[in-house]
């Protein structure tokens, strides 16, 4: 029981460092976007 929850817990904090990753990429190509323009 213990084990699933943790297993639930770190999938969890994967799929938001994952989310924020790619915004954070997003974020980076417009800058460059932004710049190049």
């Amino acid at each position: 029981m213990l084990g699933s929850s943790v297993a639930l817990a770190l999938l969890f904090v994967a799929f938001c460092s994952s989310a924020v990753y790619s915004i954070d990429l997003q974020k980076l190509y417009d800058i460059q976007k932004f710049k190049r323009d």
